[in-house]
Formats: C-alpha cells, sequence, structure tokens
C-alpha cells in the first residue's frame, strides 16, 4: 500500500490550534504552520478560535501576548478562514453523494 499523497488543505480544530499558541505540541503543529507558510498547502481555521482559545475571565486582566498569537494566525494571508455554519456543515456532508 503506498503512502498517501501530503494533504494540500488543512483543516485544524481550534483544540490543536490552542494547544499550540499556549505552546503544547509546537512541533507538530509548528511543521504544518511551517508547510502553510512556505506555500505547500492551504490552512482553513475559524474565526471563532479568538473565542475558543482566548479563556480567559471577563473580569479578569487581557494577556495580550495570547491574542496576538490568536490574531496572528487569524489574520495570516496564508491562513484561510472559514466561518462553519450549519448550512455549511449540511452541504459538506451531501458532497461524498453528489460528487460520487
Amino acid at each position: 500500500m503506498a503512502r498517501p499523497d501530503s494533504p494540500e488543505v488543512i483543516y485544524l480544530d481550534s483544540n490543536t490550534l490552542c494547544r499550540f499558541v499556549i505552546g503544547k505540541d509546537v512541533e507538530t503543529v509548528g511543521r504544518v504552520i511551517g508547510a502553510v507558510d512556505a506555500g505547500e498547502a492551504e490552512l482553513i481555521v475559524s474565526p471563532l478560535l479568538l473565542v475558543e482559545c482566548r479563556g480567559q475571565p471577563r473580569s479578569g486582566p487581557v494577556d495580550a501576548e495570547l491574542e496576538r498569537r490568536l490574531l496572528g494566525i487569524l489574520d495570516n494571508p496564508r491562513h484561510t478562514p472559514v466561518e462553519f455554519t450549519r448550512a455549511v456543515a449540511l452541504r459538506r456532508a451531501t458532497l461524498p453523494y453528489v460528487m460520487g
């Protein structure tokens, strides 16, 4: 069995990106981010990343460095922000049936 080709489009969920931003799994996710930044793949991210990874109490001080890193991922021109709505999810679910 042959090894599959490298993916051209990569979807990283918020949990994966959150761990990367706070310094966990940096090597693994860092290789993916590096490949994307080198133009070898496209990274799809959700704007909800900012909300999901912020994890700071409303009344507490804002971690400006964390927010800077999160915005850096969202604002990177090589990263494609996609808002996953119910309609998008349902459309994606029907593609295997439509496309064969």
